[in-house]
C-alpha cells in the first residue's frame, strides 16, 4: 500500500501554511485502511 504526497494531502493545505509534509488526518486515514485491508484479508 502505498500514497504519493501531493499539495492536496499537505499541512499547508490543511490551513498550516509552508508546512509542506503529509498532513497527519491524511496519515490517520491511511493507517486506518491498512489496518481495515489487513482485518479483511484475515477473515477470509
Amino acid at each position: 500500500m502505498s500514497r504519493t504526497v501531493t499539495p492536496d494531502v499537505t499541512a499547508d493545505a490543511m490551513g498550516n501554511r509552508g508546512v509542506q509534509v503529509f498532513a497527519t488526518p491524511f496519515v490517520l486515514a491511511l493507517l486506518e485502511d491498512a489496518a481495515g485491508r489487513r482485518l479483511d484479508s484475515s477473515a477470509r
